[in-house]
C-alpha cells in the first residue's frame, strides 16, 4: 500500500440479488490518497457523486445510505464518492465508495482551508466537493445527488443553521463549471423533500441535462442506493439510469421491501423542454390573472382541489390545470392549460408514484409542483430565476392578493349563422382594448379561435368577425372582452349552429 493511503474495509454480508436494505453502521475513519484513472484506461461510464448533509436529524440515515452504497460501490463501470458530515463535532468526510469498505481522502486534500467539520449549507463547500470529485474520479456520466431534509425552492442541505437555496446551488454549479471546464452534469438528483418543483428544475436547466425530484415529502429511508447501484454498469444507457433511479426508489417502497411512513413521487424532467414549459406557464398565468376580476372564487376553488402535497403552497402543476379546466368558465384559461399539460409531457422523461394505504392520496401527481401561495409570496421566490425573469405567472401571484379593478366595459353583441358562417357583430362600451372569440362544438372542444384589437376610448363598434366550424351542428359562441391592462372586463356567451 502506497505512503498516506489506507483503504478501511467493512467486514460485512452485501447481497445483491435479490437487493435489499442494510443495516448502518457507525461511518470509519481513516485518510487517502486521491484515486484517478491511470493513463489510457477508459473512463468509468458512471461517476456518483453524493453530497450527504446529515448533520441534522437524519445523521443516523446517511451511516445507512452509505452503507447501502457499499453493496455496489465503484467498479470499472462507475465511481461512487460521497462528502458526508453527520451530527457530531469533527466528523466531516470524504470518500471513495467501494464494495464492501470506503477510501477516505484528508479533507485538507481536497481544499486547504477544509477542516473536519464543514458548513454543507455554503455553496462554496459543494462547489469544492464536485471540483475534487469529478476530477479525481472523472466518468463519462456525471450524477450529482443532494441528500438532506429539503423544502422545495426554499432550502436544502440543513447543516445548524445553514442551507443552501436552489440560487445558491445554481451558483455553485456555474463556478464548479468555470474552474473545471466541465460542461453540464447529466443528472442532478434531490434525494430530499419537495424537491420536484418547476422552479427548481427552471433554475438549474444550464447545469445539467436532467433534474429529478420529489413533488411529497420522502420517507426517512430515502433512495434505496443498494437497489440503484448495481443497475449503473458500463453498457447501462442514460434512459435505464433514469428509469432507474426513479423505479428503485418508488418500487423499494410499492413492494413493502423498505418500511415506508409516506406515499412517494419521483420524476426526471428534461431540462431542454423547459423553456418552452416556462412559455406554457407563463400564458397560463396570464389568463388566471385577467380573470380574477371576474372569477377570482373559481380560481380559489380550482387550487384548492389540485393535487396538494406536505407543503399547501406547492400544487401538482398538470393537476392544477386540469382542475381551473373544470371551475373557471374561461376558455382562454382552458386552452392555456392544455398548452401547459403538452409541455409538462413533452418534458416528463420519467415519473412514477405510490399512495399509501391510509396516507395521503398522491394519484393526481405528475411530475411538478408549482409554488401558488394562498398569502403574500415567500421572498425567496423572487431570488428565482423563473419569478425574476417576470412573465405570467409571476403576475399571476402578484396579483393575488392585491384590491382587483372592477370591470368597466359592456358589450350588445349577436351571433349570427348564415350558411357555413357565425358571425359576430354589435357594440361595446367602455375602455376594452382586445376581443377574443372561441367557437365550441357540443362536446366542449375549441374549433375555432380569433382576437381582435379594438379602440379603446369608450367603446365602438365590433369589427365584423366571422368563424367557419368545420361541419354543421350547434355551437357556442364565447365572447370575451379585456381592457389595456389584460383584465377580462365582460364574459359573453351565444349559442348558434350554420345549417
Amino acid at each position: 500500500m502506497s505512503p498516506g493511503r489506507l483503504v478501511t474495509l467493512l467486514l460485512a454480508l452485501l447481497l445483491l440479488a435479490p437487493p435489499v436494505a442494510l443495516p448502518g453502521p457507525t461511518l470509519p475513519l481513516g485518510g487517502s490518497l486521491l484515486g484517478t484513472a491511470g493513463a489510457g484506461e477508459p473512463l468509468p461510464k458512471w461517476g456518483f457523486y453524493v453530497y450527504m448533509a446529515g448533520d441534522n436529524s437524519l445523521s443516523e440515515e446517511a451511516a445507512d445510505d452509505l452503507f447501502e452504497m457499499q453493496a455496489a460501490g465503484s467498479n470499472g463501470g462507475r465511481e461512487v464518492v460521497a462528502l458526508v458530515d453527520q451530527s457530531g463535532d469533527s466528523d466531516s468526510r470524504a470518500y471513495r465508495v467501494l464494495r464492501n469498505g470506503l477510501e477516505e481522502t484528508p479533507l485538507a486534500d481536497i481544499s486547504s482551508g477544509w477542516g473536519d467539520e464543514l458548513d454543507m449549507g455554503d455553496p462554496a463547500t459543494l462547489r469544492d466537493f464536485l471540483a475534487w470529485a469529478t476530477t479525481e474520479y472523472p466518468a463519462q456520466e456525471r450524477i450529482l445527488v443532494i441528500w438532506n431534509h429539503g423544502n422545495g425552492f426554499k432550502r436544502v442541505a440543513e447543516d445548524g443553521g445553514s442551507y443552501l437555496t436552489v440560487p445558491e446551488i445554481e451558483g455553485a454549479l456555474a463556478e464548479y463549471r468555470s474552474a473545471t471546464g466541465h460542461g453540464p452534469l447529466t443528472l442532478v438528483g434531490f434525494d430530499a423533500c419537495l424537491m420536484g418543483m418547476f422552479e427548481i428544475a427552471y433554475e438549474l436547466r444550464e447545469h445539467a441535462a436532467y433534474i429529478h425530484g420529489s413533488e411529497a415529502y420522502e420517507p426517512q429511508e430515502g433512495w434505496t442506493y443498494n437497489h440503484l447501484l448495481p443497475l449503473l454498469g458500463a453498457e447501462t444507457s442514460r434512459e435505464e439510469m433514469l428509469e432507474a433511479v426513479v423505479y428503485t426508489y418508488v418500487e423499494s417502497y410499492r413492494n413493502g421491501s423498505i418500511p415506508s411512513g409516506y406515499s412517494v413521487t419521483a420524476s426526471v424532467i428534461d431540462t431542454a423542454q423547459l423553456e418552452p414549459l416556462n412559455t406554457a406557464i407563463s400564458d397560463f398565468g396570464h389568463e388566471l390573472r385577467a380573470v380574477q376580476t371576474l372569477y377570482r372564487d373559481e380560481v380559489n376553488d380550482a387550487r384548492a382541489n389540485a393535487q396538494v402535497f406536505e407543503n399547501s403552497y406547492y400544487r401538482d402543476l398538470y393537476d392544477l390545470t386540469l382542475r381551473t379546466a373544470e371551475w373557471t368558465p374561461s376558455p382562454a384559461v382552458r386552452l392555456a392549460g392544455d398548452r401547459v399539460r403538452q409541455a409538462q409531457a413533452n418534458a416528463t422523461v420519467v415519473e412514477d408514484h405510490w399512495t399509501m394505504p391510509g396516507r395521503r392520496d398522491v394519484s393526481d401527481a405528475y411530475g411538478l409542483t408549482i409554488y401558488y401561495p394562498a398569502s403574500t409570496p415567500s421572498s425567496r421566490y423572487f431570488d428565482l430565476a423563473a419569478a425574476a425573469e417576470g412573465g405570467g405567472w409571476r403576475a399571476f401571484i402578484d396579483a393575488l392578493n392585491s384590491e382587483l379593478p372592477q370591470p368597466h366595459a359592456s358589450l350588445a353583441a349577436n351571433a349570427s349563422a348564415d350558411g357555413a358562417n357565425i358571425t359576430l357583430s354589435g357594440s361595446y362600451a367602455g375602455d376594452a382594448a382586445r376581443l377574443e372569440l372561441f367557437l365550441q362544438d357540443g362536446d366542449g372542444n375549441i374549433v375555432a379561435h380569433k382576437e381582435h384589437a379594438l379602440s379603446g376610448g369608450g367603446g365602438g363598434t365590433l369589427p365584423a368577425v366571422t368563424l367557419r366550424p368545420a361541419r354543421s351542428g350547434s355551437y357556442r359562441l364565447d365572447a370575451l372582452l379585456y381592457d389595456g391592462d389584460g383584465w377580462l372586463d365582460l364574459y359573453f356567451v351565444n349559442s348558434a349552429g350554420p345549417g
